[in-house]
């Protein structure tokens, strides 16, 4: 675990094994409370760098996109970000997956997330992100030497 001055914690990620580090986030920072977004873009990529400048400096790290939920305003918001976390992603040097576009068009993805909550799907539609994720060139990368 990273603390906010950049120190590693071992108690999570111990010295003997071989750590990485994936993050997924964004979706709600996009969420509208009160009439103005939870968090604001500006601040959701400062804290995107801060983050993402952190890990990669102790461990491996990849960056994946927020997913679609039901909401098309929120859609729209999390979109905008997402192209934004991407730029960030390649100025810094880290992989970033997009699972939005793709699962934006799936059929299982969005009747799961639909018959559910609005943002969560069943286990096929996790199925089909898991997918995205394990056919990607990057996260292959990672893993072509076990």
């Amino acid at each position: 675990m990273l603390s906010s001055q950049g120190e590693v914690k071992s108690c999570r990620l111990p010295s003997n094994c071989d750590c990485r580090i994936v993050f997924s986030f964004g979706a709600n920072d996009t969420t509208v409370e009160n009439g103005k977004r939870r968090v604001e873009v500006a601040d959701s990529l400062n804290y995107a760098r801060q983050i993402l400048n952190l890990a990669k400096h102790h461990y491996p790290v990849l960056m994946i996109s927020p997913a679609p939920i039901l909401d098309a305003a929120q859609n729209q918001r999390t979109i905008d970000l997402s192209q934004q976390l991407a730029q960030l992603c390649n100025e810094i040097s880290i992989p970033y997956l997009d699972v939005f576009t793709p699962l934006s068009v799936s059929t299982i993805w969005i009747q799961e997330v639909e018959a559910g909550d609005g943002a969560h799907p069943d286990i096929g539609g996790y199925s089909e992100y898991a997918q995205l994720v394990q056919n990607w060139s990057a996260w292959m990368e990672w893993f072509k030497e076990f």
